[in-house]
């Protein structure tokens, strides 16, 4: 955390599992996630949180479950490539002032959220795309400040996780109303 010279994680290569909280938080420098390669789970949370350097998820091409929650915030990347393996969140995943993020991308791998499914203030998101192999998500959906999101594109992917069981609550907000779909 805070490590302004950190610009990557090569020294961490055998780590497979954490069983309690993952964080990486406000290392400026970091560049790259290379060093995690080996990693497979998160017990209780995963974070990577405000990385201004970070725009690449690779690295993480091995890790498939966090048992709680997940949390990516404050970078530059542009979608999720590197995160393909990830199947599983046991708890609420969040997508949240990525101001560079244009598409999901990288998360079509996820099939269960085991809470929320919050994805806010990603200005230049298009779409929802890389989540729509959800086939479970048992909180609810918060979709807010994604201003290039079209609304409909949004109700879609709502639209798709009911046909699939959810029942949870939509909170949709500060969407691309007048977009169109096709």
């Amino acid at each position: 955390r805070g490590n302004p010279t950190l610009t990557n994680l090569e020294g961490l290569n055998g780590l497979r599992r954490v069983d309690g909280e993952f964080t990486i938080w406000t290392n400026d420098g970091l560049t790259s996630l290379e060093g995690l390669n080996n990693l497979e789970s998160v017990g209780v949370s995963f974070n990577i949180l405000g990385n201004a350097s970070l725009r690449s998820f690779r690295g993480l091409d091995s890790l498939t479950t966090v048992d709680g929650n997940i949390s990516f915030s404050d970078t530059v990347v542009v979608d999720f490539s590197g995160l393909e393996s990830l199947t599983t969140v046991g708890g609420n995943f969040t997508v949240q002032r990525n101001y560079s993020l244009t598409s999901l991308d990288g998360l079509s791998g996820v099939t269960s959220i085991g809470g929320n499914l919050y994805v806010g203030i990603n200005h230049p998101l298009e779409n929802l795309d890389g989540l729509t192999n959800i086939t479970s998500l048992g909180g609810n959906l918060d979709i807010r400040s994604n201003r290039t999101l079209p609304t409909c594109r949004a109700r879609a992917f709502m639209e798709l996780l009911t046909q699939r069981g959810w029942s949870g609550e939509l909170h949709l907000e500060l969407t691309d109303d007048t977009a169109t779909c096709e």
